[in-house]
């Protein structure tokens, strides 16, 4: 799905030392740890879509990032009577440490090169149709605000299907590259915007949450 959307762009491109730190923070939690590798995510198929920063003009930051992962059965409910023909489903909680990880990883990104510890302070996941094993997903974490103490952030997660879809993915290379690539050169607020609601739109939903976080400055 990504490499269809070229105004995503690499979060080492943007941020050279996230895959370092991500990759510590990761691997400090074992059940997070496990939990990536059942998915088969690779940090560095991480992608972000910028904005201008508030107190910055001149220094651009991470609106959303983008998180592709692939479904397994290893993260997947198999209840007690299950045909053998029935497709696994992913378990509420495997969902809800998904979306825990991923933001909290935003975050991550956000507070570069300060390394600041970060709590939850609420989640809440909503799934809005079943996950099942197989299925290529792209989680989408929003930062909708992000204060001195406090950051606010959303997910989507995005089914990756084109035939599903009807997406031509021909036309978006052609309609969207160079407006992209603009966009995350110039910055473009409002356009970045726009690019992200249009691919939510495009995309079927699967889930949905939001994470607040407290910075422990």
């Amino acid at each position: 799905m990504l490499k269809r959307f070229p105004f995503w762009v690499p979060v080492s491109a943007h941020t050279p030392s996230f895959l370092e730190r991500g990759t510590q923070f990761t691997q400090s939690s074992p059940h997070t740890q496990l939990l990536l590798t059942k998915l088969n995510y690779r940090l560095e198929e991480t992608r972000v879509l910028c904005i201008p920063d508030t107190r910055k003009k001149e220094r651009l930051v991470s609106l959303a990032m983008a998180f592709p992962f692939t479904i397994t059965a290893d993260a997947c409910d198999v209840p007690v009577g299950m045909k053998p023909e029935d497709t696994p489903v992913m378990s509420c909680g495997a969902l809800t440490s998904l979306v825990d990880t991923t933001t909290s990883l935003h975050v991550v990104e956000r507070l570069l090169p300060e390394n600041i510890t970060h709590v939850s302070v609420d989640i809440q996941v909503r799934s809005l149709h079943p996950i099942r094993a197989g299925d290529r997903v792209v989680l989408i974490s929003r930062m909708d605000k992000m204060g001195a103490r406090l950051a606010f952030l959303s997910a989507e997660l995005l089914h990756d299907n084109n035939s599903e879809i009807g997406l031509d993915t021909a036309t978006t290379e052609t309609t969207s590259g160079k407006e992209g690539e603009d966009m995350n050169k110039n910055g473009n607020q409002v356009g970045s915007l726009k690019v992200l609601e249009e691919m939510i739109v495009r995309h079927r939903v699967l889930a949905q949450g939001n994470h607040v976080k407290c910075l422990l400055r």
